[in-house]
């Protein structure tokens, strides 16, 4: 018994230290520290900067009150480093974390109920996305900031305008400089359902009314682009009458097959009513001046 217990014992002794050793290399663990109780005494520095920070939550929501927020802010920390919130250090720094807390908490609210009036508006003018991108990049990079949800809404409202903005951004951009015979215009029946589809799954986007009349001109930007395609086309095939045969070789070659062109401008598809009509009609004029002149080459 008594060799059980010698044998035992050193066993014993090394676990609890190898346990020690372990919590001394492995730190404090992942908790995040419980923030701190309000000490019982409050100075009159301390309740001038909770009125303030009160205050912030009655500020108008069409007016962004950046510079209150910081001025309370600065004032919080030159209390804090004076020792004005308390005599007592610890208390002192207690202090300065409830109110930072409790400030970056009040701004954060209020910073979204002011970006909800941006939003529910119609205009959402370019500096006032700006400063609500700016500002709530800065609140979540906050040591205060323990709230992962408190931004949610605001985030996905400009999630969804930058998808919709980079949409209509691609499609302005698009550009087919095939001029071939016997290329052809790329259908972009797909760019126009996606339009469609992106007006009805707005949220609070639709209400942008400038990114709504975009989305909605996106059909007569691939018409005009359309348009203008068969333009060049027509400018950089026709007219080369020394490379073929005769007239009917030009006209079999050439203008027939820009005719075909015409005829692949789907009017019903692009909606754009007696627009699209009266293009068709002037495209074909400037091919029918083409083959006249064709015909007057090779007589």
């Amino acid at each position: 018994m008594i060799k059980i217990l010698k044998i035992g014992l050193p066993i014993v002794v090394i676990a609890v230290l190898g346990f020690f050793v372990w919590k001394w290399i492995s730190g404090p663990g992942i908790y995040p520290p419980p923030h701190p109780e309000p000490p019982t005494q409050k100075s009159a520095f301390v309740d001038s900067v909770e009125a303030e920070i009160e205050a912030i939550k009655n500020m108008p929501d069409n007016k962004f009150c950046q510079p209150y927020y910081t001025s309370i802010k600065e004032e919080i920390a030159y209390n804090h480093n004076r020792g004005y919130f308390s005599d007592n250090a610890t208390y002192n720094d207690q202090w300065n974390e409830i109110l930072g807390r409790n400030l970056h908490s009040a701004y954060s609210d209020k910073l979204v109920e002011q970006a909800m009036f941006v939003f529910n508006g119609n205009e959402w003018k370019n500096a006032d996305l700006n400063f609500i991108r700016s500002e709530v990049k800065t609140l979540k990079q906050s040591p205060y900031f323990n709230n992962g949800t408190v931004f949610d809404k605001v985030d996905r409202t400009l999630n969804k305008y930058d998808e919709v903005s980079a949409f209509i951004k691609k499609c302005k951009d698009f550009n087919f400089t095939v001029y071939r015979i016997y290329a052809h215009f790329p259908d972009k029946s797909h760019d126009m359902a996606r339009a469609k589809d992106l007006k009805s799954n707005m949220g609070l986007v639709k209400n942008c009314k400038r990114l709504v009349d975009k989305l909605d001109s996106v059909p007569q930007i691939f018409f005009d682009k359309h348009v203008n395609y068969i333009k060049e086309k027509i400018a950089e095939n026709g007219g080369n009458y020394d490379n073929y045969n005769d007239y009917n070789d030009y006209t079999d070659r050439v203008t027939e097959k820009l005719k075909e062109d015409i005829k692949g401008i789907d009017c019903s598809k692009y909606g754009v009513g007696d627009t699209c009509t009266k293009k068709r009609s002037e495209l074909n004029k400037d091919i029918d001046t083409d083959n006249k002149n064709a015909y007057k080459h090779f007589s």
